[in-house]
C-alpha cells in the first residue's frame, strides 16, 4: 500500500512538473526544458514508456551538442555575441523595470547566456579540466 502511494505521489508529481513546463516554455533560454526532462525522469520511476522518451531526449540533446560544438567559428561567434546580449538584455531589464515579469525574463537572460558562454567551444570542458587539477 506504501509502495503505490509512493508510485502515485511520484506520478502526481512528475506530471506536474510537465504541465508546470507549458507555461514557462515561452520565456527566452531553456524556459521549460528543465522541468520538462526532470518530470520525465520522475516518470520513468514507475513507467516504462518514459524511460524510452528519456532516452530519446538524451540522444537529440547529445546531436543537437555536438552540431553546435562541430559548428564553424563564425557560427560560434555568433553563439557568443548572441550570449553577450543575453546578458546585457538582463542586465537593462533589472535596473529598469521592477515588475515581476521583467525580472524572471531578466534571470531568463542571464542564465541563457552563461549557459550558452559556457557550452560554445567546449568551454565547461576547459572549465572542469581546470577546476580538477586544483
Amino acid at each position: 500500500m506504501k509502495q503505490r502511494v509512493k508510485a502515485v505521489a511520484v506520478d502526481i508529481l512528475g506530471l506536474s512538473l510537465i504541465l508546470a513546463a507549458i507555461p514557462i516554455g515561452w520565456i527566452p533560454g531553456p524556459g521549460g526544458i528543465p522541468l520538462v526532462i526532470l518530470g520525465l525522469s520522475l516518470l520513468a520511476t514507475n513507467h516504462e514508456w518514459a524511460g524510452h522518451m528519456m532516452e530519446r531526449v538524451k540522444e537529440q540533446s547529445t546531436k543537437a551538442s555536438k552540431q553546435v560544438s562541430e559548428s564553424s567559428p563564425r557560427t560560434k561567434w555568433v553563439i557568443d555575441i548572441l550570449s553577450i546580449v543575453f546578458i546585457a538584455a538582463a542586465v537593462i531589464l533589472f535596473t529598469q523595470f521592477t515588475q515581476s515579469i521583467a525580472i524572471t525574463s531578466a534571470v531568463s537572460f542571464v542564465i541563457s547566456g552563461v549557459i550558452l558562454l559556457a557550452t560554445n567551444q567546449n568551454r565547461y570542458k576547459r572549465i572542469w579540466k581546470n577546476h580538477k587539477r586544483k
